[in-house]
């Protein structure tokens, strides 16, 4: 079956926009026919391409909600442009969850999703039933970037002149990336493993950006810290990294798994930023498992709870 707005998502998608907690426009998709409800933390910029075989695959055993990020895609841009920090985002999660009535739920989350992740769970711990924490940061995106901290100004000082030359900025990068060689120079650069059939979806639909937008989301981003509070997290955890991942380097997903109590780290050989889409296979097969173990520990304590 195809849907209009992403044909190469072989799932039924139905597509709502709410306004939320600040008059802001946003883009909610629903996928996926099961009884379970789970949320899709989106990663900044990410579009349902990037979730195409997440959502196919769990489509029949999970109903999954996922959105455009405030500022991307057919989300709105707020009025006021302060509303664009992580917190925002996670407001935006909020009026969702809500409007969905939603208790006890698992939350996945890529890149910003994953920070999107942990900070809901802070403000929300009991709403929140399992975390499944693909390749993303933890805090200070920027400073992650190639495992050296002190790009940080750097990319801050590149970002800040992306957004005032955007009459330039924006048409050339559009162009550079709608080039159809584009995922084989983010190959030669080690930012891609390989060149994954959908990925040259996913990178034309992020054309519709307006990145004098994207760029000020990512700077507000990397203002955001998780690790005070990743020791209190109680609930299962599974952290994906991969060993190539320039933008989120492994490094940051084995901090990440061993600050959170009991969580699992699972190493993704070869892959980068963009696992997700290079080795779906390999992802799925863990996330399955991951669920499957968790559901039955439940189910065990629950009966264990009715034969007190």
């Amino acid at each position: 079956m195809q849907n209009p707005l992403y044909p190469a998502v072989h799932t039924p998608i139905d597509t709502f926009q709410i306004t939320s907690f600040d008059g802001t426009r946003i883009a909610v998709y629903y996928a996926g026919r099961g009884k379970k409800t789970m949320i899709l933390a989106p990663g900044l910029g990410s579009n349902l391409y990037c979730w195409k075989y997440i959502i196919e695959h769990f489509a029949d055993e999970w109903r999954m909600i996922t959105w455009d990020p405030r500022g991307t895609y057919d989300s709105g841009w707020p009025q006021n442009p302060d509303r664009t920090m992580l917190e925002d985002h996670v407001g935006d999660m909020e009026v969702i969850v809500k409007l969905e009535k939603l208790k006890s739920f698992p939350v996945m989350g890529w890149s910003m999703g994953v920070q999107l992740s942990l900070e809901y769970y802070h403000r929300h711990p009991n709403d929140v039933e399992s975390l499944v924490l693909i390749n993303g940061a933890f805090e200070h995106v920027l400073s992650s970037v190639l495992g050296l901290p002190a790009i940080e100004p750097l990319l801050k000082g590149a970002l800040k002149i992306g957004i005032s030359s955007r009459r330039v900025v924006q048409p050339a990068l559009k162009a550079l990336m709608r080039h159809p060689l584009f995922p084989n120079l983010l190959s030669s650069l080690g930012l891609l493993s390989g060149t994954p059939d959908i990925f040259d979806d996913i990178v034309q639909k992020f054309t519709e950006n307006d990145y004098s937008q994207f760029f000020t989301l990512l700077l507000n981003l990397h203002e955001h810290s998780a690790r005070p509070y990743l020791s209190s997290i109680k609930v299962p955890t599974l952290v994906t990294a991969g060993t190539k991942d320039l933008l989120t380097p492994v490094s940051s997903g084995k901090y990440l798994a061993s600050a959170i109590p009991g969580a699992k780290l699972m190493l993704i050989p070869g892959g980068t930023h963009y696992s997700m889409v290079e080795y779906p296979e390999l992802i799925l097969k863990e996330i399955s498992h991951f669920y499957a173990v968790h559901n039955q520990t439940r189910v065990m304590r629950s009966r264990s709870k009715a034969g007190e």
